[in-house]
């Protein structure tokens, strides 16, 4: 049993590697959107815009570095 737990975790921590930095990303984006809406400045909004719009190029720079 100790060596399917070996398993486990190890295949555990590879899709947590894998998929964390997306999931991440991916609630600050949220969050900044639900603060975007709750201002009046339109900064804001294109600042959420552009996070939006390199989502993939962020998060590539972020895993070529890790």
């Amino acid at each position: 049993m100790p060596l399917l737990g070996k398993i486990a975790t190890a295949i555990g921590m590879y899709f947590l590697k894998r998929h964390a930095i997306e999931l991440a990303f991916d609630a600050i984006v949220e969050a900044a959107e639900a603060g975007a809406t709750h201002t009046e400045w339109k900064l804001d909004d294109k600042a959420v815009k552009a996070l939006k719009d390199d989502r993939e190029a962020i998060l590539k720079i972020v895993k070529d570095f890790l």
